[in-house]
């Protein structure tokens, strides 16, 4: 993926509104292809006006735009027409460069048209710089509101068009690279990082991605921090900035980084609508939420022992003690409501719901109770879970017993919100925001503190035993036919990051073999591709991924004594051989040994059929095998040498389409003993399926 530097971020300045999504409006611009085209051919030399106008369009910086079409305002040669469309110009791109408001004064005419009126003329020679401006307020909307960037189609009505305002100001200003740049063309990072003499690649990598980070945020510290604390974004989305500053705020001890999150935190919380400790907004908990987490829990970190910030994450712990839970008609503690501030709690019935987003009011109360062990905070939060426990072991509404519900109606304590499906609450405008699983992590996440907290094992009942349905519905696939499950029934497939598919007439394959195939694109287009099916090997990790992307726990390599018993392994198969058997030229089975002798007999079958050997190399050379060495992590340039020294054997084995099972498939190894006193064992390194289809 092309990389961004932290110059061009700050120039498009994506991060002025909610951080979180200005990262992904940047990835969503480099996917799409940029259709360039020159200026056009033949047009006259460019009048001083012109060059004024096409200079304008050129610069990458608002000020310098600004401050040229104040130059070309001032000429007393334009005429009536054009002086207006200036005039309007100017207004514009000032309010752009000092509104306080980044954004907020635009949105809702984007989001209710598409599209923003300028007031140019309709053959404006300004109308290319509307198109930049017009782009890049249609990207950021888009990024700025889960109801638009969550739904394909209001995101493509804004997206596209997006395109085509970026196409027409690429046209026009050939030399600016912000528009080119949200068109899909990286701008090169200016800075580099040279690596350590004889540093790892992944050491190297890990500080060239904290020291872009670092300029990153001084560049927001040093060019968008207002007087007032602001950032431009308004506070409640200002607030979310930290989330990505953590690897180098709270990894490291940075001051001026540190000085900053205080004098934010500190700013927001001083506002007269946070005065309450919590904000006098009434709205859903995932935005009511914001100015305090985003402000405390950063703090709580830095500086955890100051009395200040422990006395507000205290106060939370109040609040919800207080006002906004309560004991339900079973006598269970939970919250009364998804909508509350620091006043009052919404009487709405459609909106009393608990749900597994909640604990996002008070992480800042956690991690105190956390760091101190306090009791009376512990008898609050254990007695809360409790009834998540409770709840979860209930089988109630359509929820599976073992599930964590996606709601806890107030005040009868049924795990189903108003909504006819107990996944899908229905009590926000926003339903994919607390659909199930969403926000299941932060539940897990508390549930597990509590856990830690008390030693008490039932608080990770509901941890234990949605992993053992997951488990057991991986487990149950066996090619027979059946599709994929449907909700509710099913919900436990929705853990996987990437939503089920099936072909249309055919059986559900393995999971992760759909999840797989979603990935890569439509799966009619690789329905009758050649394919390589594995058993996966574990060592190394990638290098983007860390500790996090490790792959310790996978089948191979395993050590195969010789005159032992035999050794079975099963992997998924994710096309349905047996049915497309008049279209498959060959299979076969790929063994790949070390530590194995040329002639290295070896006994297979592939769910209980016998196969025949069809081809032996004892010179097979593999760069991605390193045994007898650990595997090295992947990443870098993935330019692995053959080792010339290198001693592998390999078994082709030929497996016919009638012995195939469209998912699970069983493979056994057996090798016999050799004549030699030392018996030993070889080392099987890979085992894969190699399919090819032939041409219709």
């Amino acid at each position: 993926m092309a990389r961004f530097c932290h110059r061009c971020l700050a120039l498009a300045g994506l991060s002025g509104v909610r951080c979180q999504r200005a990262t992904v409006a940047v990835l969503l611009g480099a996917a799409i292809a940029l259709l360039s085209a020159s200026p056009a051919r033949g047009a006259e030399p460019p009048t001083e006006i012109q060059a004024l106008i096409l200079k304008a369009g050129n610069t990458e910086d608002d000020d310098v735009r600004l401050d040229l079409l104040k130059q070309l305002q001032s000429r007393p040669d334009l005429d009536k027409q054009l002086k207006s469309d200036v005039d309007r110009m100017v207004a514009f791109v000032d309010r752009w460069q000092h509104d306080k408001s980044l954004w907020s004064w635009y949105q809702r005419e984007i989001r209710k048209t598409a599209d923003y009126n300028f007031g140019l003329s309709a053959d404006s020679p300004l109308a290319p710089i509307a198109s930049f401006y017009r782009g890049r307020m249609l990207f950021w909307v888009t990024n700025e509101y889960g109801n638009i960037i969550g739904y394909h189609d209001q995101r493509r009505r804004l997206l596209d068009k997006a395109v085509e305002e970026f196409q027409a100001a690429a046209r026009a200003f050939p030399e600016n690279r912000i528009a080119r740049m949200y068109l899909g063309q990286a701008i090169p990072c200016e800075r580099e990082y040279p690596g350590v003499e004889d540093a790892p690649d992944w050491a190297v990598y890990q500080r060239e991605n904290l020291e872009r980070l670092t300029d990153l945020v001084e560049w927001w510290i040093d060019n968008r921090l207002k007087e007032n604390g602001e950032y431009g974004g308004a506070w409640d989305d200002d607030c979310e900035m930290w989330r990505h500053w953590v690897p180098v705020m709270i990894a490291f001890e940075h001051p001026k980084i540190t000085q900053a999150q205080a004098f934010f935190s500190n700013a927001l919380l001083s506002q007269d609508y946070m005065k309450g400790g919590y904000t006098n907004h009434l709205y859903d908990v995932e935005h009511t939420a914001e100015p305090t987490t985003d402000t405390i829990t950063p703090m709580m970190h830095l500086a955890p022992d100051d009395p200040v910030w422990q006395k507000r994450a205290r106060r939370l712990a109040e609040l919800m003690e207080a006002l906004w839970t309560g004991r339900n008609d079973r006598g269970q503690l939970q919250f009364k409501s998804t909508y509350f501030n620091f006043q009052r709690v919404d009487p709405d019935p459609v909106k009393a719901c608990d749900t597994p987003y909640h604990p996002v009011a008070i992480p800042p109360a956690l991690l105190l109770w956390l760091r101190t062990g306090d009791e009376q905070l512990g008898k609050l939060f254990t007695d809360w879970m409790d009834t998540w426990v409770d709840a979860t072991a209930r089988a109630e509404g359509g929820k599976p017993a073992g599930v964590i519900p996606a709601a806890i109606h107030w005040p009868d304590g049924v795990c189903k919100g108003p909504g006819e499906n107990w996944w899908d609450p229905r009590h926000h405008n926003e339903p994919r925001l607390y659909q199930w699983p969403a926000a299941m992590s932060k539940m897990t996440d508390t549930l597990l503190l509590t856990y830690h907290m008390t030693g008490n094992e039932k608080y990770l009942q509901p941890l234990r035993s949605m992993a053992a349905m997951r488990l057991k519905w991986l487990k149950s696939e066996k090619g027979d036919g059946t599709h994929f499950p449907e909700r509710p029934e099913g919900c436990f497939a929705e853990m996987s990051p990437v939503p089920f598919f099936a072909e249309p007439g055919q059986p559900a394959g393995p999971i992760m073999h759909r999840e797989a195939y979603r990935e890569i694109g439509d799966p009619a287009a690789i329905a009758w591709k050649d394919k390589t099916f594995v058993v996966e090997r574990r060592g190394g990790y990638p290098w983007a991924q860390g500790f996090f992307g490790r792959n310790d726990t996978s089948p191979l390599p395993i050590r195969i004594e010789r005159g032992g018993k035999e050794t079975t392994l099963s992997f998924y198969v994710g096309d349905d051989l047996k049915g497309r058997a008049e279209r498959i030229q060959s299979i076969l089975l790929r063994v790949v040994l070390f530590d194995a002798r040329d002639e290295e007999g070896m006994e297979v079958t592939f769910n209980g059929v016998a196969l025949p050997l069809l081809v032996r190399d004892p010179e097979w050379k593999d760069p991605q095998i390193f045994s007898p060495r650990p595997q090295p992590p992947s990443g870098g340039n993935g330019n692995y040498r053959v080792n010339p020294q290198q001693h592998l054997l390999r078994l082709d084995f030929t497996v016919t389409p009638q012995s195939c099972i469209l998912g699970e498939n069983a493979v056994t190894i057996l090798v016999p003993e050799s004549t030699g006193p030392d018996q030993g064992t070889v080392q099987l390194e890979k085992l894969e399926l190699h399919v090819r289809y032939s041409e219709e």
